[in-house]
């Protein structure tokens, strides 16, 4: 960063030039010494220490995320972030997660909410099948709930049903979702008992669950969520 002609790092940049330029301004100003003091020594030390909120954050949910799913790091993460602050203390002083807090926090799984995926992809009536089977391929999924221009779940394209009948209609189909899409759905909300969710699965040997909210998609259960939820489950029991 070239600040004045003269070549430098943001965080040269931030305690020798912009703090002293602060400081100077904030006292024209009249503002008390003890809340200029305290202020701009926060950012000074946020400085010194190459530490932000936005740093922590990042690094501790990648590391979350090795051992947890998306959601489960979210949880955690403003789980610790509470804590922390509760505990006083500025985010530059805060060190990185360790495993015994990550150990002591507890995600309850009693509802679908709190175990469906939620990192959604999803496809539209018209789009093309090819297209469709190319995403699941490309993002490992077997199933594509489909929505409409507001929202609404329109139906279920599962990886199985669109190979299948792209194979039967031949190479250079023009075939769409809409042609093969399931739109006689078993559903579930967010807020329901997931024992309840699990047995609807087997009951109806289904291997996927969309969780719909007044009409709308929220996320959704499949057999990787179940499995994952068994051992999280099992492994709670022999501790």
């Amino acid at each position: 960063m070239v600040w004045e002609g003269e070549l430098m790092s943001a965080r040269r940049l931030i305690l020798d030039r912009l703090l002293p330029m602060a400081e100077d301004g904030l006292r024209g100003m009249g503002v008390d010494e003890g809340d200029v003091a305290r202020l701009l020594g926060v950012i000074g030390k946020r400085a010194e220490a190459n530490a932000t909120g936005a740093r922590w954050t990042v690094t501790n949910y990648r590391s979350l995320r090795k051992k947890h799913s998306r959601d489960e790091a979210a949880v955690m993460l403003t789980a610790l972030m509470h804590e922390r602050r509760r505990g006083g203390g500025y985010v530059h002083e805060w060190g990185a997660a360790t495993s015994s807090e990550v150990e002591h926090l507890q995600i309850q799984y009693d509802v679908v909410g709190n175990v469906m995926s939620t990192d959604l992809v999803t496809v539209r009536e018209d789009d093309l099948l090819d297209l469709v089977l190319k995403i699941m391929e490309w993002r490992r999924i077997h199933h594509l709930p489909v929505e409409d221009e507001l929202g609404n779940l329109k139906g279920l394209v599962t990886m199985n049903h669109a190979d299948r009948y792209l194979q039967e209609m031949g190479e250079g189909s023009l075939a769409v979702v809409k042609d093969v899409m399931v739109t006689d759905l078993i559903t579930i909300g967010p807020g329901d008992d997931i024992k309840y969710a699990l047995l609807l699965m087997v009951d109806h040997k289904i291997s996927s669950l969309p969780v719909v909210e007044r009409g709308k998609l929220v996320g959704i259960l499949t057999n990787n969520d179940a499995r994952h939820l068994w051992s999280k489950m099992k492994g709670s029991r022999t501790e």
